[in-house]
């Protein structure tokens, strides 16, 4: 409620928010007067201000979830009594049709008497011999191993207990959890059984285990359930715009107008795609962090889909020892990864443009040291050309100064003349590279030239440098190169986490700005999810796709049914409801003592109170079967048999109605109606 309505507005403030040459940072503020901001320019969200309830609003459309319930096996009970046996196999039939010997080994716990604790390390052992056997290619559908991805992952999922209770070991289906809704399968097809069975053979454990005579074996259940109707309310948030001038001020506030007018939406949980997404796919994975695309972006090399182009999906080419290793993309002496990008069009179409940056360029990187620094060490980071000429290049040096080591940073540019621009050179502590940074270099080529922020924050020249007598065009063009690391060769082991070039020389985002994306496992089983094209990232374009949650696997969500078109990962935004707000009004209240300037805007949010708990559970069966039996005649066969056990028959239907009843029986389902 708040709090989804709160990360919104602070999301969109900082992935909307990117105003030329300038830093800017968003976060939670304070109604307390005295309340001042840790960095300038900031724009601070606070709230709840107040909550209403809104009963006229139509409530979002009701949710149904499908959960299948596990099939498993109980062993017979007490057998405490009994001691850990010997190496075996187990031969089990899982789910009605997959079937594997597994062998099983206890090691020195064979022989041991089955306590709780031998009991439970032996049901370890035999999980982990079940999941080997599925990695390896041990289980097979009538003589053919399992291979589909999706087959094995539930296979994987099969878990072996003690229960210490009755004693005996129970064997779960890994064919659990939430399942697409049958209504939305073919006619033909069956619904999914959920089993454990064992079957004898060679060696076999299964009497031993006490999973042969005395066994209970209870087949799963599917159960639809409807989420509870969320509740419509309307939240105040207010939103405060800080500057330490007017001139800065009145940039915040064009910058906010136009990402946010006075009457909009503001999407919840937003998250981007890791991969495209085809047309009828029922599974998406998503980021776990990263900053959205703007209008200008060139090219973004991201970990989530092994650093290949968000925009153009071009992997970069690794040469001389280069490596993706736990996220990053490690370089060390002549290791290099090169990268084509911004290409000629086929058609030269009229309005697209020739030249990708011509009032300057905006590069974040993020890097961080791999292995300990010593005053010496170089490393060129990354190198972008236009044929001959340097449109950006970055290059860290640690230096000595004095009792601390610290990493010096230069940049340079070409005019696209040849014309150097004046390298800058910034110092920043080496334990900041060696923990990981985020360095920002802009090049803003009409006044102001090369800058270099850390983090988000700006870092002061070694040498101050001049402002540019006039505008210049930089270096640029079609067919442009990236080269990250030196071919001949760097002494500054580096690790890049990331890359994000910008056609323009907008100012360093917010440094949380990549961790406030909502990761998979952000999403809840049950949640309302869109995916809906964007053009700048963070608003909407065109109609959404709509869709429920009914799986998290680590980076990966399934959904309830499939999208019916495909999906590009650069121009698309995942969230899960779209809120409207409007602006209620404006405050002026600066602070001259202390030079702030401040703009306080007040927004009422229509949001919703979504309550965790299904509200209603029902059975679902396969295939019913209805039994007619005549009333009349029931009751005149017990009345003739004379039995001490009288059946109890419903009373006899009233006047001008039929004297049957019907019973119903559902296969998969004990229940009767």
């Amino acid at each position: 409620m708040g709090g989804s309505v709160l990360h919104a507005l602070i999301w969109r403030a900082r992935s909307g928010m990117r105003i030329d040459r300038l830093g800017m940072m968003a976060g939670h503020g304070s109604s307390d007067p005295n309340y001042r901001p840790p960095r300038l320019p900031y724009i601070s969200v606070v709230g709840p201000l107040n909550l209403e309830l809104e009963p006229d609003r139509d409530p979002p459309r009701a949710i149904f979830i499908v959960i299948q319930s596990p099939g498993y096996l109980a062993g017979r009970d007490g057998m405490n009594a009994q001691v850990v046996p010997a190496p075996g196999t187990l031969h089990l039939r899982l789910d009605g049709d997959t079937r594997a010997d597994v062998a099983i080994d206890f090691g020195p716990l064979a022989g041991s008497p089955l306590t709780d604790a031998n009991a439970r390390t032996a049901a370890a052992l035999i999980e982990t011999a079940i999941r080997a056997a599925v990695g390896s290619g041990g289980f097979s559908v009538a003589g053919t191993a399992v291979t589909d991805p999706a087959r094995l992952a539930e296979l994987q999922q099969t878990a072996v207990r003690w229960d210490s209770g009755r004693k005996r070991f129970v064997i779960t289906s890994g064919r659990r959890g939430t399942r697409a809704d049958p209504s939305t399968l073919p006619d033909a097809t069956p619904l999914p059984v959920s089993r454990v069975e064992t079957e004898p053979g060679a060696s076999d454990l299964a009497p031993a285990l006490g999973l042969r005579d005395g066994v209970f074996a209870a087949d799963g259940r599917l159960a639809r359930q409807k989420l509870a109707t969320p509740t419509a309310i309307a939240v105040d948030i207010r939103l405060d715009l800080w500057a330490g001038s007017q001139q800065d001020l009145a940039a915040l506030l064009e910058a906010w107008a136009h990402t946010t007018p006075t009457r909009t939406e503001v999407a919840t949980l937003p998250a981007l795609l890791a991969a495209d997404v085809a047309a009828n796919a029922t599974q998406i994975t998503l980021q776990r962090e990263g900053d959205p695309l703007t209008r200008w972006s060139l090219l973004q090399l991201e970990p989530d889909g092994d650093f290949a182009d968000r925009l153009s999906a071009e992997a970069p080419v690794l040469a001389n020892g280069a490596a993706l290793d736990a996220r990053t993309l490690r370089l060390t002496g002549p290791a290099t990864a090169s990268l084509g990008f911004f290409h000629a069009p086929p058609i030269a179409l009229p309005g697209l443009p020739e030249h990708p940056g011509p009032t300057g360029y905006a590069l974040t990187v993020g890097v961080r040291a791999d292995g300990p620094l010593a005053a010496g060490q170089t490393a060129r980071l990354a190198r972008l050309t236009a044929g001959a000429r340097t449109v950006l290049q970055v290059t860290i040096t640690i230096s000595n100064g004095g009792p601390n080591l610290f990493a010096d940073v230069t940049v340079a540019a070409d005019q696209a003349d040849g014309t150097a621009f004046t390298p800058v050179t910034v110092r920043l502590p080496a334990a900041q590279v060696t923990a990981g940074t985020d360095l920002h270099v802009v090049l803003d080529s009409t006044r102001f030239g090369l800058g270099v922020y850390a983090d988000g924050a700006p870092l002061v020249p070694l040498v101050a440098v001049p402002e540019l007598p006039a505008a210049v065009l930089p270096a640029g063009g079609y067919d442009l190169q990236l080269e990250l690391g030196n071919p001949a060769g760097i002494t500054l082991p580096v690790r890049i986490t990331h890359l994000h070039l910008i056609g323009r020389p907008l100012g360093p985002p917010d440094p949380r700005l990549r961790r406030s994306l909502a990761a998979a496992v952000s999403w809840r089983i049950g949640d309302p999810i869109n995916l809906v094209r964007t053009e700048n990232g963070f608003t909407a374009a065109g109609e959404p796709s709509g869709a429920v949650v009914v799986g998290v696997d680590g980076d990966r969500l399934t959904l309830d049914r499939p999208l019916a078109t495909a999906w590009r990962r650069a121009s698309t935004l995942i969230y899960s409801r779209s809120l409207f707000y409007h602006q209620r009004q404006w405050r002026r209240a600066d602070d001259i003592m202390n030079n702030l300037f401040r703009l306080s805007a007040e927004y009422r949010v229509s949001t919703f109170l979504d309550d965790p708990l299904p509200a209603v559970s029902a059975p679902l069966v396969e295939r019913p079967e209805v039994e007619v039996l005549d009333l009349t005649r029931l009751r005149a066969e017990r009345d003739v048999a004379g039995t001490t056990r009288r059946p109890d028959y419903p009373m006899p239907p009233a006047a001008a109605s039929p004297s049957v009843r019907a019973r119903i029986r559902s296969t998969g389902s004990s229940r009767d109606s």
